[in-house]
C-alpha cells in the first residue's frame, strides 16, 4: 500500500470510529514517511483510545522533527495545558508567538493558562495583545470573558461573550459560557435557552449537559437533571474532569 493509500485509509478509519485500523495504518505510514498531518491524525486516534503516553510521545517526536510547524506546536501546548503542565503549555505557546508574532490564538491560549494559574493581570494583557492585532477576534473577546467571570464580574462577562457569539455565530463555546455566566447570575431561563442553542451546535459538548442538569435540578425538574447528568458522564472523559466527575456521580447517586 502506498504512503497515500495509507494515509487515505488511516483517516477514514479515524473519522468512521475505527481507532484501532486508524492506529496501524498511520504507525505504519510514519515509519518511513513523517508528515505532520498523519502524526496529528495518529495522536487524534491514540487519545481516543486512551493512549494518551503514546500521543505523547508521538506528538514529542513530531515537534522534534517539524519544530516550525504550528499545529503540532498548538496540538503539544494544549496536551500540556490538558495535563496541567501548565510551564510547559506556555513555553509551546511562546514558540507559536516567535514563529508568527501574529498568530492570535496562541496568546489567548497563553492567556488561559495563565488564568487557570490565577495570573489575572498577565492573562488580561495577553488578550488585549490579541485583540490589538485582530480586534473582532471572538476567541480573544470569549478569553476576556472567562477572566472576569472567574472573578464575579457576571455582567461584563456576559457582554462579552454576547460579542463573541455575534461574531462568531457557529461557535458553540461562547454560547455554553454565556449560559453558564447567565445561570450563576441567576437567568435560568435565559441560560437554558443559550445552553440548548450551543448544543445544536455541538451536541458533544459535556459542559453544556452538565449546566443543563445544573439548570434543571435548581427548577426541581428531577427527571430531566437526571437525564442531562448522566449524558455528561457518557461525554466527558478528560483526566482534568475527574473532580467534577465525581461530583456529578454523586449528585446522581442523591437523585436516584
Amino acid at each position: 500500500m502506498t504512503a497515500e493509500n495509507l494515509f487515505d485509509t488511516g483517516a477514514q478509519a479515524l473519522e468512521q470510529g475505527n481507532y484501532l485500523k486508524a492506529i496501524d495504518c498511520l504507525e505504519r505510514l510514519l515509519k518511513d514517511h513523517s508528515t505532520a498531518e498523519a502524526i496529528l491524525a495518529l495522536v487524534e486516534a491514540y487519545l481516543e483510545t486512551g493512549a494518551r503516553k503514546k500521543a505523547y510521545h508521538c506528538l514529542k517526536n513530531g515537534v522534534e522533527k517539524h519544530p516550525l510547524d504550528i499545529d503540532l506546536l498548538y496540538a503539544m501546548a494544549d496536551y500540556y495545558f490538558e495535563e496541567s503542565r501548565q510551564g510547559q503549555a506556555l513555553e509551546t505557546y511562546q514558540q507559536i508567538i516567535d514563529i508568527d508574532a501574529e498568530e492570535v490564538e496562541a496568546y489567548v491560549c497563553k492567556s488561559m493558562v495563565h488564568l487557570s494559574l490565577d495570573e489575572i493581570e498577565k492573562a488580561v494583557v495577553l488578550c488585549q495583545a490579541a485583540l490589538k492585532i485582530q480586534p473582532d477576534q471572538s476567541f480573544a473577546l470569549n478569553a476576556l470573558g472567562d477572566i472576569h467571570a472567574q472573578q464575579g464580574q457576571f455582567d461584563v462577562a456576559i457582554d462579552l461573550y454576547r460579542q463573541a457569539a455575534e461574531l462568531d455565530p457557529e461557535d458553540s463555546q461562547p454560547l455554553l459560557n454565556l449560559a453558564d455566566a447567565l445561570y450563576e447570575d441567576g437567568k435560568l431561563e435565559e441560560a437554558e435557552k443559550c445552553c440548548l442553542k450551543g448544543l445544536e451546535l455541538d451536541p458533544g459538548a459535556a459542559m453544556g449537559y452538565f449546566m443543563l442538569g445544573s439548570i434543571c435540578l435548581d427548577q426541581e425538574r428531577t427527571r430531566e437533571a437526571v437525564e442531562h447528568f448522566e449524558q455528561f458522564l457518557r461525554l466527558e472523559k478528560s483526566s482534568s474532569a475527574q473532580d467534577l466527575r465525581a461530583e456529578v456521580t454523586a449528585v446522581l447517586d442523591g437523585l436516584k
